[in-house]
């Protein structure tokens, strides 16, 4: 299982405040509205920002803090209007842009959502999150490799971040490279033994190398069997081991059910 980078996107989801010299009904108005965001009460939320429109209808702080009231009631599409309006006069704002990066990823727009992670990287190319997150998207568009990049860059420059450590190990058993996977498992656990669902990957991958180490050794004592003679003793004992993996492999997942 991969986790999801907003585990550490602090940037992302981020509410804004109104900047100084703003009359005082429409910084209540704000205030309001994140807060309400905050108990989970979207719809007013967006009563109280477009109220603050009203008096201040240019302004990104409010636009954004309304894409994400909007996108938390599942109108993604309108969200990312809202930042769009939010970017017009600040296009480089990184909390709004990673707020829009994630609205094109629960859309599975993987291309806009990459297009957003480079802007953030051309920004600022040592953005750990941004390269993680990036990768997330490669990974869920099935682009492994670019994935693997992604992370590995995330890494370097944040070695104590155990989720791109496990999701890197997630793709490398995507790429059946198992050896890597586990090793990637490993480091994530070093840095945090406590996240469950990472020594569950560590087993699924050790289980699934288990079998491949399984057939490979079935295959030479059939290649064996064969230069001794009889090749339908060969392709009989081949396919009998093949299938007691197989039997073994289901328990295993029954037993995780």
């Amino acid at each position: 299982m991969a986790f999801s980078s907003d585990l550490l996107r602090k940037k992302r989801n981020s509410l804004k405040n109104l900047s100084g010299g703003k009359d005082e009904s429409s910084c209540l108005f704000v205030k309001t509205g994140n807060s309400l965001i905050k108990n989970g009460r979207f719809v007013e939320a967006i009563w109280y920002f477009n109220k603050a429109l009203e008096i201040y209808p240019d302004s990104p702080e409010i636009w954004n803090n309304m894409g994400l009231a909007i996108s938390r009631t599942g109108r993604l599409a309108e969200a990312i209007t809202c930042y769009n309006i939010a970017l017009k006069d600040k296009h480089d704002d990184v909390e709004v842009i990673y707020n829009k990066a994630l609205a094109h990823e629960e859309l599975g727009q993987s291309g806009e959502a990459i297009k957003c992670y480079d802007k953030l990287l051309e920004k600022n190319s040592l953005d750990a999150v941004a390269w993680c997150s990036k990768g997330d998207v490669l990974f869920e568009s099935g682009n492994f490799e670019e994935a693997i990049i992604a992370y590995e860059r995330s890494i370097k420059l944040d070695p104590k971040n155990e989720i791109s450590w496990n999701n890197m190990g997630f793709t490398h058993v995507k790429l059946n490279n198992l050896s890597e996977a586990i090793d990637s498992y490993e480091k994530a656990l070093e840095i945090n033994p406590k996240i469950e669902k990472i020594w569950s990957n560590k087993g699924l991958a050790l289980a699934k190398l288990r079998d491949s180490e399984k057939k490979l050794d079935l295959q030479k004592i059939a290649v064996s069997i064969r230069s001794e003679g009889s090749e339908k003793e060969s392709g009989e004992f081949l396919r009998a081991g093949l299938r007691s993996i197989e039997r073994s492999k289901n328990m295993k997942e029954d037993l995780d059910l």
